[in-house]
């Protein structure tokens, strides 16, 4: 049996070690004003990318062990280039997420520890950030640098659909759900709340409809602030719609 694995469209490395600096930033080049969805998502990358589990001295060692075995230079912390700021440009902040929208990037990090990212439209620079992260791993080191990364989504709709009117799901876990979207590449959440099984989804209207149409309210219900902070707690990467 053949797994095929998505791969980007172009991917380029070398056998260099660039090392995350725990003080990552971005700087975003072009005169226009930083949009907040972009600006929410450079503040969270810097502060997710340098915080791997695996960002201390024993995985370090143990990353060292696995680049011997494969005949690479080891990580020798405070002795490797440093990744300290990474240069980000968008043509187009405001495109809004669509079926036709261009998510296309450029990532590359050089072995001195310089960073580019470059996108048409900020949905593009996101999936380079995701990128970034991956690169830089549980170990918040880059292992093959000089790399560079040239990618575009092959489908414009990449969504996943969540039913908690016959599965009830809290919140948490709705949040880890759309955490692994990210992390996916993913970008449309379609949230069936309710059916005639049960109707969890609150309403200020008719606040009813989840108190006698829940398995059990509130335990099992959502409050309207509950289904506000999961539609918008990653908006910036995703296009999330409710079904009722």
């Amino acid at each position: 049996m053949k797994f095929t694995v998505c791969a980007p469209q172009e991917y380029k490395t070398g056998v260099r070690v660039v090392e995350v600096s725990p003080d990552l930033s971005f700087t975003v080049t072009g005169g226009d004003p930083v949009s907040d969805r972009l600006q929410s998502a450079l503040d969270r990358y810097a502060q997710s990318i340098p915080s791997g589990m695996g960002c201390g001295a024993a995985m370090h060692d143990k990353v060292d062990r696995l680049r011997k075995k494969e005949g690479k230079v080891a990580v020798k912390r405070g002795a490797v280039a440093v990744l300290s700021t990474c240069t980000v440009s968008v043509e187009n902040q405001n495109a809004p997420l669509g079926k036709a929208t261009d998510e296309s990037y450029a990532l590359t990090v050089d072995e001195d520890g310089a960073c580019a990212l470059s996108a048409a439209t900020t949905f593009g620079a996101l999936r380079g950030l995701e990128s970034l992260s991956a690169l830089a791993g549980e170990a918040c080191v880059v292992e093959n640098a000089p790399v560079s990364v040239t990618d575009a989504p092959r489908f414009g709709y990449r969504g996943l659909m969540v039913d908690s009117s016959r599965h009830f799901l809290p919140v948490p876990t709705l949040e880890r759900i759309l955490d692994s979207m990210v992390s996916m590449k993913l970008n449309v959440l379609h949230w069936h709340i309710s059916d005639s099984q049960s109707f969890p989804g609150g309403s200020l209207l008719y606040p009813k409809l989840s108190q006698e149409g829940a398995y059990l309210y509130p335990d099992a219900a959502y409050s309207v602030d509950d289904m506000a902070a999961v539609v918008s707690g990653r908006g910036d990467h995703l296009d999330s719609n409710m079904c009722f």
